[in-house]
């Protein structure tokens, strides 16, 4: 599984997006990271200690009490997927930093999208990053 780190100077959130396998190593790699008892949360819901990716991505946060860390999980390269995933990150940590979604927030939340998606193709797609502006 590869492990790419974002940056966000905006939010000083911790962001990881991992690439490739399957569920049964991605909960091994968060346990690995967090501990045994690593509770996983999808917003504020928690759901347990392993993952439930839909349709090979999933998006979700792992939270204890001094840090919370947003994930973002592909099983193949497909820069559709990472989009879609991305966005439910964009709106995850937009309601973690107490921002809801509105006519009045909508361009808040398209620009955050955006420079995390940017971030993340020039990691993990950087041939096509190359021709971005």
């Amino acid at each position: 599984m590869e492990v790419f780190k974002l940056s966000d100077p905006l939010y000083e959130r911790d962001i990881v997006i991992l690439v490739g396998e399957n569920e049964v190593a991605l909960g091994a790699y968060l346990k690995k990271e967090h501990g045994e008892s690593v509770k996983i949360y999808n917003k504020e819901n928690a759901v347990d200690n392993t993952p439930d990716p839909q349709n090979d991505g999933c998006q979700f946060n792992v939270r204890d009490d001094v840090s919370q860390t947003f994930y973002v999980w592909i099983a193949r390269r497909d820069i559709a997927l990472l989009h879609h995933e991305m966005q439910h990150l964009t709106f995850d940590i937009m309601d973690a930093v107490g921002m809801s979604y509105c006519d009045e927030s909508e361009e808040a939340y398209t620009y955050f999208g955006a420079h995390l998606f940017k971030q993340a193709v020039e990691l993990i797609f950087p041939v096509v990053a190359k021709d971005l502006v």
